[in-house]
């Protein structure tokens, strides 16, 4: 069995690019990071399997990062960097049993594989685009906000994504609550395949944990809408709770300043920016608990990050939670919406300093046990070997 994996971002694909050539399957790795990027997350560059096109999405991502797009040009030249690798992953195939195609920028080289007889995965991080652009609409419209960082999704990205679904031969996500999305968009349960990320437990560990007695509620992420943390601001403010700090790590997007201007912050509230992994570990160490709130995600690796540093999580329904969290032991899944329901499990875990110590072992234990990456992999492998035998 020989795989071609096509991405244009990192993430769970890039530690399955690893996975698979240490079991030599690995037949090319279609990316757009540039070499030296790919060379820090250790990928097998000197094996010449990865290809590389990161001449326009190197400097679109740049420019992403440090806010210097206006929404209409982000949103077009995001669309130009999924063209090109699209077609510079069509242009770069051999011959292999399996296409795995990140969703969004893999429909003409998905395509193609099937001319060429294999089988074509379309692998989706998020729920269904149709069903994610919905619940963001009625999020904006519910808070007032008319822009959001790179506009509402593109009708064209919605049209590609909705072929890519139909025309692949198996889907991937990585949450029950992402198949379910797909399941009320009409899609079969069997063409669909929940497989949870893993955590490389080298990079995420737990840290000496700084004593200063205060409560730390942590986030991490953009700071936008889809990820809801209008309701974790609103919520630690009227848990109202002695000594304690939120702490928000992430990108400050458009509507950010919309979201959270308003909610009468105070100085127990920062914004940290983007940080460096060892930045984020340190906070980690020093925090009592880790939310997130979002509307929508297709898991939330950082749930994962968290847990193996130690940390009970609160996460809403609409993400990898119910996965990952058993309510009361390792944390605690929330309604989406709900500022009321983080609210009460802030003040839980504050007045149950046992309660809270007693839930991050077992969040660490649980990710432990697990085989990070290598379980996801096998995960995946069996799946590919289903998908051969159809």
């Amino acid at each position: 069995m020989k795989i071609i994996l096509s991405s244009l971002v990192a993430g769970h694909m890039h530690a399955l690019a690893k996975f698979l050539y240490k079991k030599d399957l690995l037949a090319r790795m279609i990316s757009s990071y540039p070499s030296w990027k790919l060379n820090k997350q250790k990928m097998p560059v000197e094996s010449k399997i990865i290809y590389s096109f990161p001449w326009f999405v190197t400097p679109y991502m740049f420019l992403h990062r440090i806010n210097m797009l206006p929404a209409f040009l982000e949103k077009n030249l995001s669309r130009g960097s999924h063209f090109f690798h699209d077609n510079y992953a069509k242009r770069n195939l051999i011959n292999a049993d399996i296409f795995h195609g990140l969703s969004c920028h893999n429909l003409q080289a998905g395509r193609q594989a099937k001319r060429m007889g294999m089988r074509y995965v379309c692998d989706h991080g998020s729920s269904h685009i149709v069903f994610q652009k919905e619940i963001i609409e009625e999020e904006c419209n519910l808070m007032g906000v008319k822009n959001i960082s790179g506009g509402l999704t593109d009708e064209r990205v919605i049209e590609t994504e909705q072929l890519e679904y139909l025309e692949s031969d198996h889907i991937f996500v990585a949450s029950s609550f992402s198949k379910d999305t797909f399941i009320k968009k009409g899609f079969s349960s069997k063409k669909i395949s929940v497989i949870p990320y893993g955590v490389d437990l080298s990079e995420f560990y737990p840290a000496t944990k700084e004593i200063d007695k205060k409560f730390r509620v942590i986030y991490l992420g953009a700071l936008s809408i889809r990820k809801g943390i209008h309701y974790l601001v609103e919520a630690f403010k009227s848990a109202n709770i002695k000594n304690s700090e939120l702490i928000l790590i992430g990108k400050k997007c458009i509507e950010t300043d919309k979201l959270i201007s308003n909610k009468n912050f105070d100085k127990r509230i920062k914004l940290t920016g983007i940080l460096s992994r060892n930045q984020i570990l340190k906070l980690l160490s020093m925090s009592s608990v880790f939310v997130l709130p979002s509307i929508e995600d297709g898991y939330g690796l950082v749930l994962l990050e968290a847990m193996a540093c130690g940390l009970p999580v609160i996460a809403t329904v609409n993400t990898g939670g119910p996965d990952c969290i058993v309510d009361g032991v390792n944390g605690f899944n929330v309604p989406i919406r709900s500022s009321i329901s983080i609210k009460e499990k802030l003040i839980y875990l504050y007045e149950n300093p046992e309660e809270r110590k007693w839930m991050a072992e077992n969040a660490l234990a649980s990710v432990s046990k697990a085989n990070g990456w290598n379980e996801y992999g096998e995960k995946v492998l069996d799946v590919y070997r289903r998908i051969l035998v159809k």
